[in-house]
């Protein structure tokens, strides 16, 4: 059985609470621009997200075939329920449920930050922490 928290709960059992989640999207390093994303979520409501993964693959293995999966329905969730469920890679969402857990995660989130990183930069950083290496060789 999958354990999505598994890193986050050895942090956490060492003493420390508060955890930032790290995406990035772009083109890659070197073609740029890139967009990274970082934020630290309430640590009550990652536990109950667990809870509901794990619920979720327990029903899948006792039941055939289900003609409905939560992780794939549209953006509604039951009252009083948050919506932390459709948290996924970017990359692997559509662009309404980004759109949507963009505006949930800022509302959401103990603190968060997103960079922007210009072709530019990225030229710049590279030729940088590469000109030694090239000294080097």
């Amino acid at each position: 059985m999958i354990n999505p928290l598994k890193y986050e709960k050895n942090l956490w059992n060492k003493g420390i609470e508060l955890i930032a989640g790290v995406d990035e999207a772009g083109r890659g390093p070197l073609a740029g621009p890139i967009v990274i994303a970082s934020v630290i979520l309430n640590k009550t409501d990652l536990l109950l997200l667990q809870e509901e993964i794990e619920k979720e693959a327990k029903e899948k293995i006792t039941s055939s075939v289900s003609s409905k999966n939560p992780r794939n329905n549209d953006l509604s969730t039951e009252e009083n329920k948050k919506p932390y469920h459709l948290i996924n890679d970017s990359k692997k969402i559509s662009e309404k449920k980004r759109e949507f857990l963009y505006d949930f995660i800022k509302s959401e989130a103990i603190c968060y930050s997103i960079v922007e990183i210009s072709v530019e930069e990225i030229a710049v950083s590279y030729t940088h922490l590469t000109l030694p290496t090239k000294r080097i060789v």
